[in-house]
C-alpha cells in the first residue's frame, strides 16, 4: 500500500499530470462555448489540433502509468506521437465520413512500419557514432 501512496504522489508531481488537466479544462471549455455547425473553419482546426494534443497527453501518461506497472517502454514520447498520429487522422477521416474498413486495414500496418523503421533507423545511428 505504501509503494501505491508514493506512486501515485510521484505521478502527481510530474508537470506531464498537470498538463493534462490543464488541457483538459481547455477541451471542457473550448468545446462548450464552441458549436461545430456556426464556427468557422479555423475554429474547427484549433478545435481538432487541441484534441489531438489532448489525445497525445493522455497516450503518453496512459504509457507513464504502464512504467510504473513495471512495463519499460523505450522512446515514450515517439510511440504517443505515432498512436496520436494515427488516430488523429483515423478521426479526420472519421468526421469527414471518408472511413472505411480498408483504410484501418492500409493505415495500421503503415504506422507500424514506420515506427519499427524509425526505431531501425536510431539503432543504427547510434551504431555508427561509435
Amino acid at each position: 500500500m505504501q509503494y501505491f501512496v508514493r506512486t501515485t504522489i510521484h505521478i502527481i508531481n510530474r508537470k506531464y499530470f498537470w498538463q493534462l488537466f490543464s488541457l483538459l479544462g481547455v477541451d471542457i471549455i473550448w468545446f462548450g462555448i464552441t458549436n461545430a455547425r456556426n464556427v468557422p473553419s479555423f475554429m474547427l482546426i484549433i478545435a481538432f489540433l487541441l484534441l489531438a494534443l489532448t489525445l497525445n497527453c493522455l497516450i503518453f501518461g496512459f504509457l507513464t502509468v504502464l512504467e510504473v506497472v513495471g512495463l519499460q517502454i523505450k522512446r515514450k514520447r515517439w510511440l504517443a506521437g505515432t498512436i496520436t498520429g494515427l488516430m488523429s487522422i483515423l478521426l479526420a477521416l472519421q468526421s469527414i465520413d471518408e472511413l472505411s474498413p480498408r483504410d484501418v486495414l492500409v493505415l495500421l500496418p503503415l504506422v507500424a512500419l514506420g515506427y519499427l523503421y524509425s526505431f531501425y533507423n536510431v539503432n543504427n545511428t547510434r551504431n555508427l557514432d561509435r
